[in-house]
């Protein structure tokens, strides 16, 4: 979580006195944007998670418990709240050791692996918590993601031809991976034709000339040892810079199409190269998060 305050623009407070970074908790979760308490019903303590919100959808939370008069700080996190609501029947729901912040684990098949992310929003499924595995009824997941360092890459020459056929490979590449997903036979046959195919194009190709990046435009990839850390490259389709109000410190806000689907990423303007811009492509490595939106049971 330290890593990735640079990406909400509190870069200058990572490599400041730690009593610095303990001042600005102290006095966004004093004056918070929203919070939301709940009593425990096994113990009859009080749970808490308070937010303090800056632009574009960039925030700070905080979790703890209330003992008294005070509050006992036990996690804190920086968020950003993706912009674009990508359907989702179910996802489960884990705790972390410290018994606030919760992961949210999601079998998506765009992306062809069990997607765990960051639950930004844990504050509306509190209740659930220290319950594990808990499975929830949703109308969709809005994703997003922190970098520490990113960079912008030119875009792939394609034809509106070529844009219309990726997008309708896509959609039924898609539903391949959800049908293998729940055990269809034929499905299971046409993704291990496609691998093969796309690994002999890809061979073919290396003979020359061609580097990675001119061969694949989009992907999405677990990153190091952490779970919900991926390395991402896709086309950017929105790009605004927004500014910390208490640091004054410029963050880009992009929202990327990886595989079809949107990701909103923040990085702080200082670590990201080049100058983003739609229809070019942002390559870098995020931490993952997600805003669940819960349906009714």
């Amino acid at each position: 979580m330290w890593n990735y305050l640079c990406a909400i623009g509190f870069k200058g407070v990572q490599s400041a006195p730690e009593k610095k970074l303990w001042s600005i908790l102290s006095a966004t979760s004093k004056e918070p944007s929203r919070e939301r308490s709940v009593t425990l019903s096994d113990t009859g303590g009080i749970r808490r998670i308070a937010c303090r919100d800056f632009d574009g959808g960039m925030g700070l939370a905080q979790g703890g418990y209330v003992s008294g008069d005070r509050f006992r700080r036990m996690c804190y996190y920086p968020f950003v709240s993706g912009s674009t609501l990508t359907k989702a029947e179910k996802c489960e729901i884990y705790p972390r050791h410290d018994g606030i912040s919760v992961l949210g684990v999601w079998d998506y098949a765009a992306f062809g692996c069990t997607t765990i992310f960051h639950m930004v929003n844990a504050w509306d499924c509190m209740q659930h918590v220290p319950l594990s595995g808990v499975e929830l009824k949703t109308v969709g997941i809005r994703l997003s993601g922190l970098c520490a360092g990113g960079m912008v890459l030119i875009p792939m020459d394609k034809t509106e031809d070529e844009r219309k056929f990726q997008k309708k490979y896509l959609e039924t590449l898609h539903h391949d991976e959800e049908a293998w997903m729940n055990g269809n036979d034929g499905a299971a046959s046409r993704r291990v034709m496609r691998q093969n195919d796309l690994s002999g194009r890809a061979a073919m190709r290396m003979w020359g000339i061609d580097d990675i990046y001119t061969m694949i435009d989009t992907f999405f990839l677990p990153e190091g040892f952490e779970s919900d850390t991926y390395q991402i490259l896709g086309d950017i389709t929105a790009a605004r810079q927004v500014i910390n109000d208490l640091t004054q410190e410029r963050v880009w806000i992009l929202d990327i199409s990886v595989c079809g689907t949107i990701i909103t990423v923040a990085v702080n303007a200082t670590d990201l190269r080049g100058e983003p811009a739609i229809d070019r492509r942002f390559r870098g490595n995020i931490w993952l998060q997600g805003v669940i939106e819960v349906g009714k049971k």
